[in-house]
């Protein structure tokens, strides 16, 4: 289930999330090949469901995650891309980032 804030996104979202993330290998999270942290960032973001992904209150911090990801030199990411990720993993990404960017 999505915290109470992204009241748009329903039961459907959060199984549609839950069976898209399932799908991922979380090797990436922690991987320090460059191309394999891309590709578990870009899966992962294109798993966020668009009620999440076009919500006012979180567009500017994903949209500034997602250019941040490209100018570590992955491909350009795209929410919601699967067409359909919890605010908490979301923050949780962009620690990690920010940790993997400083360690080159």
């Amino acid at each position: 289930m999505f915290p109470a804030a992204y009241a748009a996104c329903g039961d459907s979202d959060a199984k549609s999330w839950a069976e898209c993330t399932a799908k991922i290998s979380s090797a990436g999270m922690s991987s320090t090949d460059m191309k394999e942290y891309c590709k578990y960032y870009a899966d992962t973001m294109a798993c966020y469901p668009s009620c999440l992904c076009n919500d006012e209150s979180v567009k500017a911090t994903l949209d500034a995650n997602m250019k941040a990801m490209k100018d570590m030199g992955c491909d350009e990411v795209k929410c919601g891309a699967a067409g359909t990720l919890q605010a908490s993993l979301l923050f949780g990404l962009v620690a990690v980032a920010a940790a993997f960017k400083n360690s080159f």
